[in-house]
């Protein structure tokens, strides 16, 4: 209903109820009822400011008529009966509420056309804040300018700022509580997190380097996997740890190339590596509690064969398993030097030797018949005494550097000494 249409109604109510009185006030002049001198010109006064009458005064009867007549002749020109007033009457406020709601519509659209534009090439634009609901009218999306947790506030997705400037899609159970959010973090970059039914237990995915970048899988405000770029040339690196946070196991890039694989103690140590070593040979290390190499075995960088060597808390060799073309063992002193070896020779006997620094000082192995061979010598490497078994069967000791088994004219004693048949 339009303002000229609601001013026309209500000025017919007023004629039409000033009608009905002075048409009752003729009616009761007409059955006998007076009113006194003094109220009499009041009333006529009155009628005659409400009528407009300007003709010569009437009867009581006349003016009845002449006012049925006139109320007549007004409900025929508006097409309109008592029932049909006392109708609108009725229905008047409901379609002023109708007028009312329909105006907030109005407005509302008006709203949403300030919202809602054309953007380059066509596009649609929509100015924040604004919410999508569900059938039951409950929030879906929420996109505003503000954070994503606005007091009393609860959507199953929300697009909001984060921390800083940077613009977050978060994710919410219908009771509130977070469940992941995608988008830029505080420090520029790409950035995924998943929670689990705390937000201290999450799988976090983010761009950058190091600590700050790759794929985070947190327990209780700790991190217990982490993959990421490597702090050494942007290699991978993939890190477990305990529920109290100390590191148990990484997998990567060595220094020297190629993977290592490093296993820690419970209170963070490192106490395994398997990886290149400094020459790019493959070996398993263990490690004393200060991270230095106890123990390790792999391939031997210069025979090329399967070499396992054990070393002092000093760092020493002590003792080294090698393969190359034939099985060598070593033994060594506290500085690592080799006082003992056992080894195949290259004619396939075995050999025992002893040192004195580089120096073989004695050697066991086997004789060209196959009989045990005894060789000793001086500190200089010099064979001095033999022991073994001759041809013949009989065992024979000789002494040098003469080896001579007879006397010299038969005055000198032999250098040798030989069993008996």
């Amino acid at each position: 209903m339009t303002p000229q249409s609601q001013e026309r109604m209500e000025n017919l109510e007023r004629e039409m109820e000033a009608l009905r009185c002075e048409l009752a006030q003729a009616r009761r002049r007409a059955t006998g009822r007076r009113v006194g001198w003094l109220g009499a010109p009041l009333l006529m006064a009155a009628w005659f400011a409400v009528s407009g009458h300007t003709g010569p005064i009437q009867g009581p009867a006349q003016q009845q008529a002449e006012l049925l007549k006139r109320l007549t002749d007004l409900e025929g020109r508006y097409g309109v009966t008592d029932r049909d007033v006392d109708e609108l009457r009725t229905r008047l406020p409901i379609v002023r509420r109708k007028i009312a709601d329909l105006e907030g519509q109005v407005q509302g659209l008006a709203d949403l056309e300030s919202r809602v534009r054309k953007g380059p090439d066509g596009a649609t634009q929509i100015t924040a804040p604004f919410e999508v609901l569900d059938k039951a009218r409950k929030t879906i999306l929420l996109v505003t300018e503000g954070g994503a947790r606005a007091p009393g506030r609860v959507a199953r997705a929300v697009i909001g700022r984060g921390s800083g400037d940077n613009l977050m899609l978060h994710f919410f159970r219908a009771s509130g509580e977070p469940v992941g959010w995608l988008g830029e973090g505080i420090s520029g970059v790409g950035n995924l997190s998943l929670f689990g039914p705390t937000e201290a237990s999450l799988v976090q995915i983010a761009g950058g380097t190091g600590s700050a970048g790759g794929v985070n899988i947190t327990s209780d405000g700790k991190k217990v996997v982490t993959l990421a770029p490597g702090a050494t040339g942007g290699n991978g690196t993939l890190e477990l740890s305990s529920a109290s946070g100390q590191k148990l196991f990484e997998a990567g890039a060595a220094e020297a190339g190629g993977g290592r694989l490093r296993l820690s103690s419970a209170a963070g140590k490192p106490i395994a590596e398997l990886g290149p070593g400094a020459r790019g040979n493959p070996a398993l290390r263990i490690l004393s509690p200060s991270g230095a190499p106890v123990a390790a075995i792999g391939v031997d960088p210069e025979g090329g064969g399967g070499a396992m060597k054990v070393t002092n808390a000093a760092g020493a060799v002590v003792a080294a398993v090698l393969g190359g073309q034939r099985g060598t063992v070593l033994v060594g002193n506290q500085a690592g030097q080799t006082i003992a070896e056992m080894s195949g020779s290259d004619e396939g006997r075995g050999m025992f030797q002893i040192f004195h620094g580089a120096i073989s000082v004695a050697v066991l192995t086997k004789g060209a018949a196959g009989a045990g061979l005894l060789q000793l010598s001086n500190n200089g490497g010099s064979p001095t005494v033999e022991a073994g078994t001759l041809p013949s069967g009989l065992g024979i000791v000789r002494a040098g550097p003469q080896y001579k088994c007879t006397g010299s004219g038969g005055l000198a004693a032999p250098d040798c000494i030989k069993g008996r048949p």
